[in-house]
């Protein structure tokens, strides 16, 4: 079936090219002519579904076209990933793109049914975000220093959740066990929101989660937030140090998202999609509204995305190594 689907999508690719050349619909003034789905590989409630659903909104208003959100979660980004690898390269299928599924899978999976660099094409990168160190009340951990002890008093019996293997949270928990000397359990969910909801319940110990999906819960006394993966405190959690401030030097971890395409989609589409993309990050209002959310807006090209991500699998290939991290 694989076969199948790559033949169509290469024999999709190579006619609307040709006809492309004949002036049959080349300079795509219609495009885009019917709704835009952009493929989610998580569970609704975590950062790349509500970066994801505040961009689909902007760009809806600009392009006349609704473009709607559509979650496809499981294997650590993997099968929403995977999905779009597979689609027809018409514009129309947008992966939003994650650290994770990207970057981190090809360092620590030893089969991946897609191929980051050779399956999609770039359109640009979206939004960079810190994530926050939480427990739960019921734990009785109140810092970082109490979840360090409690962890190496009982090796690999305190628990992380995350949104899977291969997760930004994943990883950003194996580099605070290595930092920290200490080891706990790999608890992976769908998505970050069914691993906040795990940890409230008292499910698990602790967790690397967005800002914006642990605020409410930290607010309402239901999650207790020990720390920040940036350099620097961030406005929405005053007072909520950093990790690397509490001891563990240069501890800092980003989550990001951005926009990708099957390969094969014609380059007047990528550029239609960048140019939107990036009209809408650059509005005023809208780096007002991601900041409220705790993200950073990053507009640029697709050829800067293509050096980010190269850089970013670069870096967690060794980080993956140095953990002796690997997933069958």
């Amino acid at each position: 079936m694989p076969i199948l689907k790559t033949a169509s999508k290469k024999f999709f690719a190579i006619i609307f090219l040709a006809t492309s050349s004949l002036g049959i619909g080349a300079d795509l003034p219609n495009y885009p002519n019917k709704p835009i789905k952009f493929i989610v590989p998580f569970a609704p409630g975590g950062n790349t579904d509500i970066a994801a659903r505040i961009i689909a909104t902007g760009l809806t208003e600009q392009l006349g076209q609704s473009v709607v959100v559509e979650n496809k979660a499981g294997a650590g980004g993997g099968i929403g990933t995977d999905f779009v690898a597979k689609s027809l390269p018409d514009g129309y299928t947008v992966l939003v793109g994650h650290i994770g599924a990207l970057t981190i899978n090809p360092a620590i999976y030893e089969k991946l049914p897609y191929d980051t660099f050779k399956d999609f094409e770039p359109v640009g990168l979206s939004v960079v975000t810190p994530l926050v160190l939480v427990t739960a009340p019921k734990t009785g951990i109140k810092s970082m220093d109490e979840l360090i002890r409690k962890a190496k008093a009982d090796p690999e019996k305190v628990t992380f959740g995350t949104a899977g293997s291969g997760s930004a949270a994943h990883m950003a928990s194996e580099l605070f066990n290595l930092t920290a000397n200490m080891k706990t359990t790999h608890i992976p969910y769908k998505g970050a929101g069914p691993a906040t909801t795990a940890l409230v319940a008292g499910e698990i110990d602790f967790s690397f989660s967005g800002v914006s999906p642990s605020l409410p819960f930290v607010k309402a006394g239901k999650l207790i937030a020990l720390g920040v993966t940036s350099k620097k405190p961030i406005p929405q959690y005053p007072g909520v140090k950093t990790l690397d401030s509490m001891g563990l030097n240069d501890f800092e971890v980003f989550d990001w998202s951005g926009l990708l395409v099957p390969t094969g989609t014609p380059p007047v589409i990528i550029q239609k999609l960048n140019l939107e993309l990036n009209k809408f990050l650059n509005l005023p209002s809208t780096k007002a509204l991601l900041e409220q959310q705790g993200f950073e807006a990053r507009p640029g090209t697709p050829e800067q995305f293509k050096v980010f991500i190269k850089s970013e699998t670069d870096k967690w290939t060794r980080s993956a190594k140095l953990a002796k991290i690997k997933v069958e």
